[in-house]
């Protein structure tokens, strides 16, 4: 059961938060600086633009991740708390419904 959780709950949040960090951190990183700029028409510089946009795709891609993840976190930690206890047919029914939706959520 332990197994179960890192694999599925834990590893998929902190990877791309992680690897997310590594890429934003090599990303800010420049070995050799450019002399020549290329301006844009707007007077913007080109490749500020393009990292900016290159950050908010990768801080919009790390939360959909954590958020789409949660979900079935709580419910392997929930099962896993719950395993041993004796429950009632109408409560494991519920609680099946609810694994069932959230493993379907997180397969789409």
């Amino acid at each position: 059961y332990f197994v179960n959780l890192i694999l599925f709950a834990f590893l998929p949040i902190i990877l791309p938060i992680y690897f997310g960090f590594k890429i934003f951190k090599n990303g800010r990183q420049r070995t050799v600086p450019r002399r020549i700029s290329v301006i844009s028409k707007r007077g913007v510089d080109i490749r500020q633009r393009i990292e900016k946009q290159v950050t908010t795709m990768l801080l919009l891609q790390i939360c959909v991740e954590c958020l789409t993840t949660i979900p079935l976190t709580v419910q392997i930690i929930y099962s896993n708390i719950t395993m041993d206890i004796e429950t009632e047919v109408l409560r494991l029914t519920k609680e099946n419904i609810c694994a069932t939706i959230t493993r379907v959520n997180e397969t789409r």
